[in-house]
């Protein structure tokens, strides 16, 4: 993993763990409505909304949002990143295939929706995966390395 990436990692991590605290109670609800997406391009709102359907059926899916060009899939988690890391991923090299191009922070939420874990997927990584100059097994623990 080079600097520049875990960098970016760890950074997205901290605004994303800081996002809401500086708000009352109130604008929590409002979380997702802050950034709008009327300021993104058609296709990538219908993109995002395919991975949100998609993953949906499998896992609790809360909504998403973009943070600083990155797309923020949120989700309640069951089952743990080992086996919600799978399902993750596809759903993203499946959007990434129909010209998705944004890096993706999914974040697991536990039931009183506080961040449990976020790992981060580069669409460099899926469009291998979907061409299959990486394996499964090797898109996964890409995947994988960025739990935190």
């Amino acid at each position: 993993m080079d600097r520049r990436f875990y960098l970016r990692c760890i950074c997205s991590s901290a605004l994303l763990s800081l996002a809401g605290c500086t708000g009352s109670d109130d604008d929590a609800d409002d979380d997702f409505d802050a950034n709008p997406r009327d300021d993104l391009e058609e296709e990538t709102v219908e993109l995002a909304d395919v991975m949100a359907s998609t993953v949906d059926g499998e896992l609790t899916f809360v909504g998403w949002r973009f943070s600083g060009g990155l797309f923020v899939p949120e989700f309640i988690t069951e089952d743990g990143a080992e086996k919600e890391i799978p399902i993750l991923g596809r759903a993203f090299a499946d959007i990434v295939a129909d010209g998705f191009e944004h890096e993706s922070m999914p974040t697991a939420l536990n039931e009183d929706e506080f961040i449990e874990y976020m790992v981060y997927i580069e669409p460099e990584w899926a469009k291998e995966y979907n061409t299959g100059e990486l394996s499964e097994e090797s898109y996964f623990q890409n995947i994988q390395a960025t739990l935190h």
